[in-house]
């Protein structure tokens, strides 16, 4: 049987590096002028990158449901609806070196990162206007509170504040260095 614990402890930690990741690209952009020698392989490679996180995010998901056995609620599936699709998105969009690709996964991410906050809100006691669906798991319920703030919920909004920031960051870098198409 996978260990839960060690499970969460992982995800846990991969959530502060993406937070970490943030908020180094939102000094970078606030401050910063980034070298070329960095801007040109991050300009060609961040919508493999953004394909990669994006789709280890949704391998983690499905390994937490199909493997370990948490039912997601009916919230956690709304997240899931909004990340998905941005796996396939980033990875055709790298192949196609498609730089519009990010105008689609923000609004994606903005979405998601909405139902994410307002779903960590409610698990941390925040009244629900809009009740969770009667079957399935409560979304209220607090499955795993790693330092007092990390749980699904807060994990989501995480990574969808990563994916934000990260396409601004793309968006920035690809008028100087468009992407190369690949296929």
């Amino acid at each position: 049987m996978p260990d839960l614990l060690l499970t969460n402890t992982l995800a846990s930690y991969g959530t502060l590096v993406l937070l970490v990741a943030t908020a180094l690209i939102l000094a970078i952009l606030a401050y910063a002028r980034i070298p070329d020698s960095l801007s040109r392989p991050l300009a060609r490679y961040g919508l493999l990158a953004a394909f990669f996180v994006t789709t280890l995010a949704s391998a983690v998901t499905l390994y937490y449901s199909e493997v370990l056995g948490q039912a997601p609620c009916s919230l956690c599936w709304l997240q899931r609806v909004f990340l998905y699709p941005q796996a396939f998105l980033f990875g055709i969009a790298y192949l196609k070196s498609d730089a519009r690709i990010t105008v689609y996964t923000t609004a994606l991410s903005i979405v998601g990162a909405l139902i994410a906050l307002y779903h960590h809100a409610i698990q941390l006691g925040a009244s629900a206007p809009v009740p969770c669906a009667a079957t399935g798991p409560s979304c209220t319920e607090v499955l795993f509170l790693t330092w007092g703030f990390v749980s699904f919920p807060f994990m989501a909004f995480a990574l969808f504040l990563f994916l934000i920031v990260f396409s601004v960051l793309l968006e920035t870098l690809w008028r100087k260095f468009p992407p190369a198409r690949v296929v």
